[in-house]
């Protein structure tokens, strides 16, 4: 009877623990479907020019192919929203495996040997997402190399599968400026830039480049965080959505004076020159031109330009025409602001005048604090242009208030918003020459 009895209660605990077993495999089941694992990655043989990979999101893929020695090769991974994903990229020959974690650009590789090569790609979380697949495709480098002020390299229509680079190396003296045009001969935009061994992307219509300082991606802003400065014989270059003409013109180089006499700048389609100048302590300049002839963007001190007030010292201007300028040369030269007496709010008024053309005045805005003003300007005796005068706040961007006057509406009313930092100019245009009175004075709030 004990036997039976035992029995039966081994039998109830078996039971028990089969179910809990249950129990807990379901419940496992169920945390596993709640977050499953990456899919299982993705092997696939392409050649150069086959159609692209597609992932899932955080799928790995792997890219085998033939290669031959010395093929330079890219693995592009994209999604629909974003141009380029991050991950880890290695590729695999004969020789062995190199990697490289990929941020926002393309390592560009060279394969060592003849045979088969492999490229992984491992995603990461900022890589697609569930509605967002993940394309990596197998593309190859074709470069081009330009000759410097030699004839224009022409790149064919992009041909999927492939970069067509038209490329210079980085001159051990000198500058360079590298722009590529379709067939009309208007300058067009770039798609992607290689410096080096990487490819990131670039909207804009050129680069230019310089031994010693960094790659001048925009022309109005000299300094590129994402590249060192520049050493000779980095390889630079371009490529372009569509048919392209691509040429690498060398900079025209200048001495000038201050204040001296102009110099003329030949057009050339575009082409860059670069003025060097000796400047004082404290001076700041400008460039008196008939018109602002340059591109836009186009006129910019190189990486030693001077600050506000400027050092001492000797320093370069870049500037350059319109790349489809309809005149062949113009004129221009590199001038001081003369400083003028301080223009108080409040205070007496101002005689600004010069027999020279084209001269511009500066001068501090003194002001017991900040609020509404009126300026003024009378026995205006200008001739030969036009004229105009403002107060301002001098700082870097997102600048606000001040009041301008001109000879259209020589009174306006406005504020000085920051006492500390006022600034006020009076701007003869190229050509005009005389004086104006210059009155500041409170507005009732």
């Amino acid at each position: 009877m004990r036997r039976a009895v035992a029995a039966v209660v081994l039998s109830l605990v078996a039971s028990s623990g089969a179910a809990l077993a249950g129990t807990l495999e379901t419940g496992g089941a169920s945390r596993a479907a709640a977050a499953p694992g990456p899919p299982a990655a993705k092997h696939v043989s392409r050649g150069y020019g086959d159609a692209p990979v597609r992932l899932a999101y955080r799928q790995e893929g792997t890219i085998t192919f033939q290669a031959s020695r010395g093929d330079e090769v890219v693995l592009s991974a994209r999604s629909k929203y974003s141009r380029s994903c991050r991950g880890l990229v290695t590729l695999t020959d004969r020789r062995g495996a190199r990697a490289e974690k990929r941020t926002y650009q393309s390592r560009v590789f060279r394969v060592r040997t003849t045979g088969r090569a492999t490229f992984r790609f491992r995603p990461t979380a900022r890589c697609g997402s569930e509605d967002d697949p993940v394309l990596i495709r197998l593309m190859k480098v074709r470069g081009h190399r330009i000759a410097v002020d030699g004839k224009p390299v022409r790149l064919r229509k992009p041909r999927p599968g492939f970069y067509d680079v038209a490329w210079i190396r980085v001159p051990r003296t000198g500058r360079v400026r590298l722009t590529g045009r379709n067939a009309g001969g208007r300058q067009i935009d770039a798609d992607l830039m290689l410096v080096g061994d990487e490819l990131s992307g670039l909207d804009d219509d050129g680069v230019s480049v310089e031994h010693g300082l960094p790659l001048n991606r925009l022309p109005w802003d000299y300094t590129d965080d994402d590249h060192p400065a520049l050493r000779h014989g980095t390889r630079v270059g371009l490529t372009f959505r569509s048919r392209a003409r691509v040429e690498a013109l060398s900079a025209l180089t200048h001495t000038v004076e201050l204040d001296g006499p102009p110099v003329t700048l030949a057009s050339g389609g575009g082409r860059e020159h670069v003025l060097t100048v000796r400047l004082p302590e404290g001076v700041e300049t400008y460039l008196d031109a008939e018109t602002e002839w340059w591109a836009p963007g186009f006129q910019y001190w190189l990486a030693d330009g001077p600050g506000y007030p400027a050092k001492a010292g000797t320093y370069r201007l870049v500037v350059a025409s319109r790349a489809d300028a309809p005149y062949a040369e113009r004129s221009l030269r590199v001038r001081a602001y003369r400083d003028a007496p301080d223009l108080v709010v409040g205070g007496p008024p101002v005689r600004l005048e010069s027999a020279e053309p084209g001269q511009r005045f500066r001068m501090r805005v003194l002001a017991s604090a900040a609020g509404a003003v009126r300026l003024a300007a009378s026995d205006v005796t200008v001739q030969g242009g036009g004229w105009f005068a403002g107060v301002s706040r001098t700082c870097g961007r997102d600048c606000y208030g001040g009041v301008s006057v001109n000879q259209e509406n020589p009174v306006a009313t406005g504020a000085v918003v920051d006492p500390a930092h006022a600034r006020a100019e009076l701007v003869l245009e190229h050509g005009a020459s005389g004086g104006v009175t210059l009155t500041l004075t409170p507005e009732p709030s």
